[in-house]
């Protein structure tokens, strides 16, 4: 009986190679692995919303007649 791509001996093989993989794994070396992964999870995010926030503050308009939904030169010309 075929049982699509994942059967019962890749599932033992991969299985197998995970458990071989962590009986060499140090504990110590784990916890700094998942405290590093977490600090650069951390500092990456921090440095996304500050660029995000320099990137809005350089986009905005110096005059409020600039601003989205303000008065256009244009139309202030038009209506004079």
């Amino acid at each position: 009986m075929n049982h699509g791509p994942v059967n019962g001996t890749l599932l033992c093989t991969l299985t197998g190679t995970a458990l071989s993989l962590t009986a060499h794994i140090d504990s110590p070396e784990l916890v700094k692995t998942i405290l590093l992964a977490t600090l650069g999870a951390v500092v990456s995010f921090n440095v996304s919303l500050v660029m995000k926030w320099i990137f809005n503050f350089l986009k905005k308009p110096s005059c409020p007649e600039d601003k989205q939904g303000g008065k256009n030169s244009s139309e202030s010309d038009v209506r004079k």
